[in-house]
This record gives C-alpha cells, sequence and structure tokens, in this order.
C-alpha cells in the first residue's frame, strides 16, 4: 500500500466470538457468543504443552473467531489490498501467535467483513490477553485494534 492509500481504509469494528453466521439472503451477520472471558477449571491434559523459552504454553481447546468490519474511502474503481498482522500476547506482553494476512477489496466493493477463524487458544497463565491487528500503512504496520480477553483458570482440588 502506497502512501496515497493509507487513507483509503478504516477500521469500523472488531469483535472476538465463538461464531459468526451469514445470511444469505440478506447478507447481515450475526455474532454469536461475543467472548470477552473465558473460565476454565484447569488446562486439559490433553492439550499440547510446548517450552518456549522458558515460558510453557497450553492450549485451549476452544474454536473461536475474530470478525473485522472495513470501510474503503473514496473511489472505488480498482482491487485495493492491504497488509495486515494479527498478534496475540500474554498478560506479560509476550507474543504468544503472530501471523500476516492480506485484506482484498474488490473493484467496486465499499465495506468489507473479514474473518479469522482460529482452532484452539495458547495460554501461558491466567489474566488478560489482547489480540493486535495492525494494518501496513507506508513501510510500518500500526496498530487498529486491541480486542481484550480475560482468562481465568480456577483449581478445583
Amino acid at each position: 500500500m502506497n502512501e496515497k492509500e493509507n487513507n483509503k481504509i478504516e477500521h469500523l469494528w472488531s469483535v472476538l466470538c465463538e461464531t459468526a453466521l451469514i445470511d444469505n439472503e440478506t447478507n447481515n451477520i450475526s455474532l454469536l457468543n461475543i467472548v470477552e472471558q473465558l473460565s476454565i477449571s484447569s488446562v486439559p491434559q490433553v492439550a499440547p504443552v510446548s517450552k518456549e523459552g522458558t515460558t510453557e504454553i497450553s492450549t485451549i481447546p476452544i474454536k473461536f473467531e475474530i470478525v473485522s468490519f472495513f470501510q474503503r474511502r473514496g473511489v472505488n474503481t480498482s482491487n485495493l489490498e492491504v497488509d495486515a498482522t494479527l498478534t496475540f500476547l500474554d498478560p506479560k506482553n509476550k507474543i504468544i501467535k503472530d501471523g500476516q494476512f492480506k485484506i482484498l477489496f474488490p473493484k467496486g466493493m465499499k465495506r468489507l467483513r473479514f474473518r479469522t477463524k482460529m482452532n484452539g487458544l495458547p495460554v501461558t497463565t491466567p489474566g488478560e490477553y489482547r489480540f493486535l491487528l495492525k494494518i501496513k500503512e507506508g513501510k510500518d504496520f500500526h496498530e487498529i485494534s486491541s480486542l481484550p480477553v480475560d482468562i481465568k483458570i480456577e483449581a478445583k482440588i
């Protein structure tokens, strides 16, 4: 994306939810079970555990998605491609997952929903985790959305 294209995309909202359903007749979207907090009794033993440095990472077996809504500004007579990243941070701001992708506005499209589906949530410790969505403006990526999710691990005796 060149300097002239920086102002051509506007992030309207992003939501973390269990699932999103799109009605075929109306193209309306329903966001089901919006996630703000997850409470689990313990990290399942069947979840894969890996060690990165000195931090153990366990995976909570849950399906969820992040749905984002963007609007294109100005004339839309050509395709517009925007580089983006999604980063998942633990409560200590350590990067747990990081990925790059492209958002493509086809010619003539003014608004765009973008869905990122995920299976499993890696955790290191209880606390507030964050999903950071960034888009590339010029040579650098700039944060456009931060989605918090509280993870509570309640040990049962």
